[in-house]
């Protein structure tokens, strides 16, 4: 698959994970197409960090963390943020998705 297309099917993989609170089906399909990295260790949260690199000079990058709002006398929801960047010999793009659970 094209690294345009990839990009492309992560928007609609991102905006599906916001719908369906479902953080964990971004890192689950960038491991499914064979991307590198995983998961980062964190103390309150989860980071999760993926790379792939096309002949053709472009980048794809997928991002997908979350944590813990809260502060001291503050409980707040957990901050879900996940996003796709295609970068390289191409017009820059990036998508976002967040929500709080």
């Amino acid at each position: 698959m094209d690294l345009r297309d990839m990009y492309w099917r992560f928007v609609e993989i991102i905006d599906e994970a916001v719908v369906k609170k479902n953080i964990y089906a971004v890192p689950q399909a960038a491991t499914e197409v064979g991307m590198r990295g995983g998961e980062e260790q964190r103390n309150c949260g989860q980071r999760w960090n993926y790379t792939l690199k096309g002949q053709d000079g472009l980048t794809l990058s997928v991002h997908a963390r979350w944590w813990d709002q809260s502060q001291a006398f503050s409980i707040r929801p957990d901050m879900h943020l996940m996003t796709v960047e295609l970068t390289g010999d191409v017009i820059p793009r990036h998508h976002e998705g967040r929500y709080e659970e």
